[in-house]
């Protein structure tokens, strides 16, 4: 690069003296006519220089086009590699994932549960399970206390249940009981219930 660099500021004094006598003409009425021959010559110089400088850009930009594609090639195959060791990394943690959710041994399917994100190594899914499980456990609760555990079964959404259960024209009042429920249980169900819109009552006995 620096001998590249060398060689332009050579060229580019040369071409400075080179254009001094067409710099330091003398225009005036006599010389007019022979400054516009001299004009037409620089013109003819600089159409030259300019044919030599799109040439040379053509040769430079396919010589370097061949270069280009040695490294897109090379950053194919490594990519490529780096494809195939992460796909065995994330089939593996999927079957982590698959192994520990079986343990649970809850009555929603996998594909319910299972969030994608959770194979990127960037994301804790150990403790995003757990959440989603102890979540589970939550709302399988209030769906038998509905008896609508098919139901949430089925859709995996609480949310869904609860709403046809306050949209119903049947149902007018819905009263269900947590057996020994911790405060974060509570929230949770405060939180859903808001949301939806309902009007809702607490008591404890």
């Amino acid at each position: 690069m620096l001998e590249k660099t060398s060689n332009f500021v050579r060229l580019k004094n040369e071409t400075i003296e080179k254009l001094k006598p067409y710099v330091l003409l003398k225009v005036d009425k006599e010389t007019y006519p022979d400054v516009v021959k001299k004009r037409a010559e620089l013109n003819k110089e600089l159409g030259k220089v300019d044919k030599e400088r799109k040439d040379l850009n053509k040769f430079v930009n396919a010589s370097y086009k061949e270069i280009t594609d040695l490294y897109e090639e090379a950053l194919k195959i490594v990519d490529s590699k780096l494809e195939s060791v992460e796909n065995e990394r994330r089939n593996e943690v999927l079957q982590e994932i698959m192994n520990a959710y079986a343990s649970e041994k809850l009555p929603l399917s996998f594909e319910k549960v299972f969030d994608e994100k959770w194979l990127n190594r960037s994301v804790d899914w150990k403790s995003e399970l757990r959440f989603k499980v102890n979540r589970i456990r939550d709302e399988l609760a209030v769906a038998k206390k509905l008896d609508r555990e098919a139901q949430y079964i089925e859709s995996g959404n609480l949310a869904d249940i609860l709403k046809e259960e306050v949209e119903s024209e049947e149902v007018r009042y819905t009263t269900f009981k947590l057996k020994n429920p911790t405060d974060d249980q509570i929230s949770k169900i405060h939180a859903l219930l808001t949301v939806l819109g309902v009007d809702y009552e607490t008591h404890s006995e």
